[in-house]
């Protein structure tokens, strides 16, 4: 009764005909399946756990496993964490498109061995709740990256896209909401970002 499963597919066939991409024809397939199963309680814990399989046209099967917990301290306090694994297949765009911007004086070519994107990462958060006036929450995440898909400049004038070995993105986020009235609200976010390309 208090649990919740979804399970569901997508499946994609997509063929892109145009002089502005490599071969002036191309298809991607994509397939997915994914499953989430939502416990309300786990030993006090809201507890979410999560699977997805891409598979992205002539590349291996990937495996996404994600998992996230929140606690309620008290009715006012929250406690959040996540971790799980990512996945970005190139874009139509970051793989074929072979573009000429004549009149811009500019040149963008896609790169079709491009590897997908993942990641591995995990957040921990916590959340004030006051029942009326207002919310205030407080986030780290730290994301590390394989295969990263970048653009960069090959030379000047020509743009493209590449894959960096290994990247790392952590940061802190705070935001909060106050409402002013039954007619106006409040809302503020501060972010601070460090990424480095390893």
């Amino acid at each position: 009764d208090n649990n919740i499963l979804n399970i569901g597919t997508e499946l994609s066939h997509s063929k892109y005909i145009s002089d502005r991409i490599l071969g002036d024809k191309q298809i991607i397939n994509t397939g997915s399946v994914f499953s989430q199963y939502e416990i309300k309680s786990l030993f006090g814990f809201h507890t979410i756990a999560g699977i997805r399989m891409d598979n992205y046209s002539e590349n291996d099967l990937v495996l996404s496993p994600r998992i996230g917990f929140m606690y309620d301290i008290d009715s006012r306090w929250k406690f959040r964490s996540t971790w799980g694994n990512g996945f970005r297949a190139p874009t139509f765009m970051e793989k074929f498109i072979d573009w000429n911007h004549i009149q811009f004086g500019y040149q963008v070519i896609g790169n079709p061995k491009l590897n997908p994107e993942r990641s591995t990462g995990f957040t921990v958060g916590v959340e004030y709740y006051h029942p009326v006036v207002y919310q205030v929450s407080l986030m780290l995440y730290h994301t590390k990256f394989k295969d990263m898909i970048h653009d960069y400049t090959i030379e000047p004038g020509v743009l493209s896209y590449k894959n960096i070995d290994n990247a790392i993105y952590n940061g802190l986020e705070i935001q909060g909401k106050w409402k002013i009235s039954n007619q106006m609200n409040s809302t503020w976010n501060i972010n601070y970002v460090d990424n480095q390309d390893n």
